[in-house]
């Protein structure tokens, strides 16, 4: 579904002081660049700072990401408050940012995915070969319409229709000969 709708970034610059050099726009360039070969569409993009100096510099940036991320851009120029607030106007909720209401860092949630996210890259010694996003030619396991309308789902259907037939007339060890050819 995110792939479908797309999602919505939210930059954050409040006390943040740009220096501008060359390394500084090319990181800045550089993730433009990695925004369009991302398998999620970005569909909105919305940029907080408290600098009122900034305004000219940020608005010759947005130009350059509207030409390569193809994305509605929205700034917001104020206080910690005043931003959410913005943010709170195109239906953003403000629990939903790693921000409280006092402009402090939310870590838990962060420092609960990288403890997940160490576990998961220490295990995958043991599965190298598990899929994290799955491809059109994967089949998914479970129940109800998202995993059966699965396009890897409805291949290997099609598949074992052509050979019901077969299937049907063949003895016990033929089943499993063919049902293992299929799989």
């Amino acid at each position: 579904e995110t792939q479908r709708n797309g999602i919505v970034y939210i930059g954050y610059g409040l006390d943040f002081v740009p220096r501008l050099d060359e390394d500084e726009l090319n990181v800045w360039w550089g993730c433009c660049g990695v925004a369009n070969v991302m398998p999620i569409r970005i569909t909105g993009f919305h940029y907080c700072y408290n600098d009122s100096r900034l305004q000219p510099i940020i608005s010759l940036l947005s130009l350059g990401v509207v030409s390569t991320v193809k994305c509605r851009i929205r700034t917001h120029l104020g206080t910690h408050q005043e931003c959410l607030y913005f943010l709170m106007t195109f239906g953003i909720p403000h629990e939903a940012l790693p921000v409280n209401s006092d402009g402090e860092w939310k870590r838990t949630n962060y420092l609960k995915w990288a403890k997940r996210r160490q576990k998961k890259e220490q295990e995958m010694v043991l599965y190298k070969n598990a899929v994290e996003l799955p491809s059109r030619a994967d089949v998914l396991l479970g129940r109800g319409r998202p995993t059966m309308s699965h396009a890897g789902n409805k291949q290997l259907h099609n598949l074992v229709a052509q050979h019901y037939d077969q299937y049907d007339a063949s003895s016990r060890r033929e089943k499993t000969k063919l049902a293992q050819k299929l799989v």
